[in-house]
């Protein structure tokens, strides 16, 4: 199907559609294409970046949360998903600097405290892990609660 250089939404709806039907690689193809005439679509590289972390491509994931910053800086949500990836690869301290980033931006993101908290014990910092666990559970995460009660009042 040939691409109209003038409906963004529209390849990014059919990348979606193409995603949620199971057809990772035919979505990347859309959106690969749709950026190729939209290079500073955050939408477009976002949703990339997810497609590509569902399919297992970290490395791939990591490079667009990356653009998506590049293109704007002040927002939290990429610095989260580029630490979730990171996690994946067992970057603690790359996804630890996502996540402080995204705190500094957004401080009542329970979720952030969470998964910064959930990267220092998996590198051994259980007490500035629980620190974050109790944050989070303070902003209404109840999984970070429990985690704390249990985890962390040893």
């Amino acid at each position: 199907m040939p691409l109209r250089t003038d409906y963004n939404k529209a390849y990014l709806k059919l990348a979606r559609i193409k995603s949620e039907l199971g057809d990772n690689q035919g979505a990347i193809i859309t959106l690969n294409k749709a950026i190729e005439i939209f290079p500073d679509d955050l939408l477009m590289l976002a949703n990339r970046a997810n497609i590509k972390y569902d399919s297992g491509d970290y490395e791939g994931s990591i490079e667009d949360y990356t653009k998506t910053i590049q293109l704007t800086s002040n927002y939290p949500l990429p610095y989260i998903n580029r630490g979730n990836t990171k996690l994946k690869l067992n970057n603690f301290d790359g996804a630890i600097e996502d996540f402080d980033i995204a705190i500094v931006l957004d401080p009542k993101n329970a979720n952030t405290y969470f998964s910064r908290g959930y990267a220092k014990q998996l590198k051994g910092e259980i007490n500035t892990a629980c620190s974050d666990f109790k944050k989070s559970a303070e902003l209404g995460n109840k999984y970070a609660k429990k985690l704390y009660l249990e985890d962390c009042n040893k």
